[in-house]
């Protein structure tokens, strides 16, 4: 009896712990890039409008976002061709910033780095 008692109050408080995990609706948007347009736009195109993620724990969604962006790499090339970058050894470093707003209008930013190369 006492060991089923034990193990209901240990699952009960294990439910209550995730009950109580604060999830956030965060909007998202893209900065840094206000002098490439086609590049910024082709990079909305695939950025979500926002994502749900617990409180302090956006970083790990933005960076799956992030790693996401490789799979439009020809378009984002082509992007920053028709945005006329200039192309060092056939390659460009990308930077820029996805900005996460709370509902509360707390800030998270978390930069993007990305190498792109001339299609042969």
């Amino acid at each position: 009896m006492k060991n089923k008692l034990s193990l209901f109050l240990l699952f009960s408080l294990l439910l209550s712990f995730v009950a109580c995990t604060t999830i956030y609706n965060y909007d998202l948007s893209i900065s840094g890039l206000d002098d490439l347009p086609a590049t910024k736009a082709c990079l909305e195109k695939y950025l979500p409008k926002s994502i749900d993620a617990q409180k302090g724990k956006q970083n790990k969604e933005l960076q799956v976002i992030a790693l996401s962006f490789d799979n439009y790499q020809d378009e984002i090339t082509d992007s920053l061709i028709s945005d006329s970058v200039e192309f060092k050894d056939n390659s460009y470093l990308l930077k820029f910033k996805i900005i996460a707003i709370d509902p509360f209008d707390g800030t998270s930013e978390f930069v993007v780095e990305k190498q792109y190369f001339l299609h042969n």
